[in-house]
């Protein structure tokens, strides 16, 4: 519990670090920062993949999981997405990313257990947006694995030393990239640069056991 709760707190800290700024250009002390954050964001988003599977939605933990979702999507842009790497090779069309991270608890129902999480990621450096004057992207890679046992009725929340202890029926990796968009904002407190992931892409996955 003591996990979930700095996770949800993490993400709040990281969405209100912003800015402030008059300029159209980033400094390159500016520069490092987003990428330090973007760096913290995919930690929090490692958290989720986590926590989220783990919940069980038929009990009181579903207002934890409702909570943990809305607080991982202030993460990403309105219409970010997902796309997912099957074992065959294919890939799946863009999936909204509230329909990818609400998908994540459904295991429970068909008596499976889920383990997701992030064994190593990358961050580029702070790059001006291709497209788009004014903004700004940072480019980010990270490895996901992802674990499934058949037939396991969960009775609460696992804690992460007893996920090593399990013989999964099936683990894959995945090889996943996106990237941060930086742009500025006003509000009422003022102008400020903020940072939220977009589209993530499944580049390539290994089927370790199957």
């Amino acid at each position: 519990m003591k996990r979930i709760k700095l996770f949800l707190m993490g993400v709040f800290l990281i969405l209100t670090l912003g800015l402030q700024a008059q300029k159209l250009e980033l400094t390159q002390a500016e520069r490092v920062e987003f990428k330090e954050r973007a760096k913290r964001m995919i930690d929090l988003f490692t958290e989720s993949l986590t926590v989220i599977p783990s919940f069980n939605p038929s009990s009181d933990e579903a207002i934890l999981r409702d909570k943990a979702i809305r607080n991982v999507l202030r993460l990403f842009t309105k219409d970010a997405t997902m796309q997912l790497a099957y074992a065959s090779g294919k890939k799946s069309e863009p999936i909204p990313m509230p329909t990818y991270l609400n998908s994540l608890t459904n295991y429970e129902a068909k008596k499976e257990l889920v383990h997701i999480d992030i064994i190593d990621f990358t961050v580029e450096n702070v790059e001006p947006h291709p497209t788009e004057l004014g903004k700004y992207i940072v480019r980010f890679e990270f490895v996901q694995r992802f674990s499934k046992k058949k037939n396991y009725v969960q009775t609460g929340m696992i804690e992460d030393e007893k996920f090593e202890a399990i013989e999964w029926d099936y683990v894959d990796v995945t090889t996943k990239g996106g990237m941060g968009i930086i742009e500025k904002v006003t509000t009422q407190d003022g102008t400020k640069w903020i940072m939220l992931l977009d589209d993530v892409e499944a580049k390539g996955i290994e089927v370790i056991k199957n």
